[in-house]
């Protein structure tokens, strides 16, 4: 009789296969998505298994549980780094504003006319 084990979903700190650095998004994402590429794989094993058709139900049950937590991880992750993103575009925004209107009292100071009469 084979059985094959269940594990929680992990998201560890090493660099990816790819090369990312391990705290990127990116490569948080590359690591989830090659988690749930071993659960796909567990799920297909079970089907060669041989186990009792009711274990078969139960394990891929477990593993689609964990395919789905990991894919909300990466959801969260996508968003996160969306909204980081749009903080930074925000305030790249505010500071160019400043520098514009910054900027045209800088020319005026410069630009002086005294006027006798």
């Amino acid at each position: 009789m084979t059985s094959i084990s269940v594990d929680p979903p992990k998201v560890g700190n090493a660099h990816s296969a790819t090369g990312e650095s391990g705290n990127s998004t990116a490569a948080k994402i590359s690591r989830l998505n090659a988690q749930i590429l071993k659960l796909t794989q567990q799920i297909k094993d079970l089907a060669t298994s041989g186990l009792p058709l009711d274990v078969i139900r139960k394990q891929t049950a477990a593993l689609q549980e964990q395919i789905q937590l990991l894919q909300q991880q990466i959801n969260q992750l996508i968003q996160q780094d969306a909204k980081k993103a749009q903080e930074k575009a925000e305030q790249e925004a505010v500071k160019n504003a400043s520098a514009d209107v910054s900027g045209i009292d800088q020319k005026n100071k410069k630009h002086k006319i005294d006027i006798y009469l």
